[in-house]
């Protein structure tokens, strides 16, 4: 110790006395450095930092003596990840720079297991390459249904596993509109080993779907299947019904025309009463739906049925009667002759 009170001692591997203050601490950073002929060798930077300072972290070019094989991958504090006490430096510190292997860089490991997770083949893919699936394994009683897993433009390791179905083997997955499996959608009859495609009309007031509460890729047993839904606040509209002379369902059924979430995509179908047919909407596309963003209305336009000449003539009390003329059949109603599609021909 000096006189002036400051504590003094000689760091490890300094042959120089050199002065510390109690208020300055050093910080280590040791990282490897090339040795110019395909190895490396161990460095320590240290670094004498006034309490509370910042130490300088070594840069990338500094510490990485091999990015290919061995690419830096983060630093350690007494094998502390993302230690961060070298910005705020309150005593001695000592950083480790760690690195990963990569034996063949750019290159990756796809692997093909059987319905067993036995191994079929390994193949190495180089990066956005595909891997070639081999030839499925037969199984008795069962078929081959896919491989399931990606490997197509491969950027990682990958495990592709094969998957089966029973032969003559059938699964119904029943789908609810609601946790208590009470508000039946609808089912589906889906082969064993197969994907469900669970493409039912789902709706809640005030709710977004987010998906089904059971996994649908392949299906082994008889599912109940419930639909998942997140609580969104949102606008509602009413959606206005006109249908003179006949009736006009709503798809999806659970929907309140007077309380319709915004954005919600409606189906109608119309159904004229006896004597009427549907020849048209008005505010409806049969193609893309109603999708609601505002109040509307929609009519369904509904018309007398009008025999046409031929149903006139094949109901009326005067018997039609068939001739020929030119070789070609027509109907003779009184004095007028209609061809086939019932039009008067003169």
């Amino acid at each position: 110790m000096t006189a002036d009170g400051t504590v003094c001692y000689v760091p490890e591997g300094f042959t120089d006395t050199i002065l510390i203050s109690k208020n300055v601490y050093p910080v280590h950073f040791t990282y490897r450095k090339s040795d110019g002929e395909g190895g490396y060798y161990s460095y320590e930077d240290v670094q004498y930092i006034p309490c509370g300072g910042s130490a300088v972290m070594p840069s990338l070019s500094e510490i990485e003596y091999d990015p290919v094989h061995h690419p830096f991958t983060e630093w350690l504090c007494e094998n502390k990840p993302d230690d961060r006490r070298w910005m705020n430096v309150r005593e001695e510190l000592y950083y480790g720079a760690y690195y990963d292997y990569i034996p063949n860089p750019g290159q990756y490991t796809v692997t093909f297991v059987s319905w067993e997770d036995k191994l079929i083949t390994e193949q190495t893919v180089s990066k956005f390459e595909d891997a070639v699936p081999p030839v499925p394994p037969t199984r008795e009683g069962y078929h081959f249904i896919r491989w399931d897993g990606d490997y197509t433009f491969v950027t990682e390791d990958r495990r592709i596993r094969a998957v089966y179905g029973q032969d003559d083997v059938y699964w119904t997955v029943s789908f609810y509109n609601d946790g208590w499996y009470s508000d039946l959608l609808g089912t589906e009859q889906v082969a064993d080993g197969e994907k469900a495609v669970g493409n039912m009309e789902v709706y809640m007031d005030d709710h977004v779907f987010i998906g089904w509460d059971k996994p649908l890729d392949e299906v082994h047993s008889d599912l109940n299947v419930a639909a998942q839904y997140e609580w969104r606040e949102m606008e509602h509209h009413k959606v206005t019904i006109v249908a003179e002379h006949g009736t006009v369902t709503i798809r999806p059924r659970q929907v309140n025309p007077d309380f319709v979430n915004h954005g919600t995509v409606l189906f109608l179908e119309a159904v004229p009463d006896e004597g009427y047919k549907l020849s048209g909407w008005e505010g409806y596309s049969v193609q893309f739906g109603l999708a609601v963003t505002q109040d509307t209305t929609v009519t369904a336009l509904f018309t007398p049925n009008t025999p046409t000449a031929l149903e006139d003539a094949t109901q009326s009390s005067t018997s039609p009667q068939k001739i020929f003329r030119n070789g070609i059949l027509y109907i003779l109603r009184g004095i007028r002759i209609y061809n086939l599609q019932g039009q008067e021909v003169k």
